[in-house]
């Protein structure tokens, strides 16, 4: 009978045994399967802070189109300044069309005749006309063009200046600044 007792509570250890291993194989297990979950929320946590996601995204992304519009209006606009500053500068003091040659001031006053004379005086008379008439209207092109210079020059400095402010206004309110670190 001390035998069957024996038996009894050798059986019994090795249950409680086999019980206490089954127990802490499964805690092993819990507990590594807790460490891969932790690992992979750290893992997470890392990429949220270093890349957060924000409901002003949308926002950024409308901005940055925004920004970039207005840099190839400012560009456009810079192209337009630079062409009308060349044609300022190779404007020439009369036209093609002036038609006024030296040769067509020389007279020989020793051998005309009074008839000639007044022909000339009226030719010089029609010359002076036309050299008004030509003046008048390089001045009224001339003007045209200094009011559309100035007009661009202003509108280049407009949308430099609002260029600046949005670019100030999406460096404020943006959350990219977070994302670099």
């Amino acid at each position: 009978m001390c035998e069957k007792m024996m038996f009894c509570a050798l059986d019994h250890l090795t249950n409680v045994l086999q019980a206490e291993t089954d127990r802490r194989d499964d805690a092993k297990r819990r507990c590594s399967e807790l460490v891969r979950q932790m690992d992979s929320f750290q893992t997470m946590a890392d990429h949220a802070c270093h890349h957060p996601e924000s409901h002003l995204d949308p926002m950024i992304e409308k901005q940055v189109s925004a920004n970039s519009d207005l840099m190839s209006k400012v560009e456009m606009t810079r192209a337009q300044l630079d062409n009308l500053s060349r044609t300022f500068r190779n404007l020439e003091v009369c036209s093609k069309v002036c038609e006024l040659n030296m040769r067509d001031l020389i007279l020989d006053y020793a051998c005309i005749t009074k008839s000639e004379l007044m022909k000339e005086v009226k030719r010089f008379e029609r010359m002076q006309i036309d050299l008004k008439s030509n003046i008048d209207r390089l001045q009224f092109r001339l003007d045209c063009e200094s009011k559309q210079y100035f007009s661009l020059l202003d509108q280049f400095h407009k949308l430099q200046i609002e260029l600046c402010y949005l670019q100030n206004f999406g460096e404020k309110y943006s959350c990219r600044s977070n994302w670099v670190q």
